[in-house]
């Protein structure tokens, strides 16, 4: 059953929850706008109270993140990572609404058409979906993957969907997850199968 829901202006892409905070990434303006949680199962109605937009853009304004797509939080560290699959990189922001960097760092290793990300707070990697260009259209045929880089934003390592084997291929990556024992669990939208990658063998 559902327990409560509640309107947001404009076309929510991702959301996330950390100590109390919701994160919501809205198309239409541009924002990861922030609110706080308020009232309790037993006690008044819930409610969601705007705070502030990541970046500390203005409310009404429009942000700098053009499509946010996903959203993942460490929250030992308090760091907001939110996939910007218009402007293809990860933004990474602090929980108080400051820009803190953009990855990947360099241009060496870029994103292509990011989707998803998951954050491995054990190995303090970011994890990010790209569906590649496989066809050409702006850089020479590079299929999907998924793309690893450490919180600097440098590039660490990629697992290649146009892998020779054909039971390690794929196209269309999406939702990914981390178990901080060195596996990857990635959702396959295309085919209709869940990937898990063991990175220990």
């Amino acid at each position: 059953t559902v327990d409560w829901s509640f309107d947001v202006q404009g076309s929510p892409m991702a959301v996330a929850y950390a100590a109390n905070l919701v994160f919501i990434g809205n198309a239409t303006t541009h924002n990861v706008e922030v609110y706080r949680l308020k009232g309790t199962p037993n006690g008044p109605a819930k409610t969601l109270d705007f705070l502030y937009n990541l970046g500390l853009t203005a409310l009404g304004t429009a942000g700098s993140i053009r499509t946010p797509s996903d959203i993942d939080i460490d929250k030992g560290s308090g760091l907001v990572f939110v996939v910007d699959s218009g402007e293809r990189n990860v933004k990474v922001f602090d929980v108080a609404g400051n820009t803190v960097s953009v990855i990947p760092s360099s241009t060496n290793e870029p994103l292509l058409s990011p989707t998803a990300i998951d954050v491995d707070t054990a190995r303090q990697e970011i994890l990010v979906s790209d569906y590649g260009d496989p066809n050409g259209s702006f850089k020479a045929h590079v299929p999907a993957r998924i793309m690893i880089y450490s919180y600097s934003g440098t590039f660490l390592a990629k697992i290649d969907g146009g892998a020779s084997d054909t039971n390690a291929q794929f196209d269309r990556p999406q939702g990914l997850a981390t178990d901080g024992a060195g596996h990857i669990f990635m959702a396959e939208s295309l085919r209709g199968q869940i990937f898990v990658f063991d990175r220990t063998t």
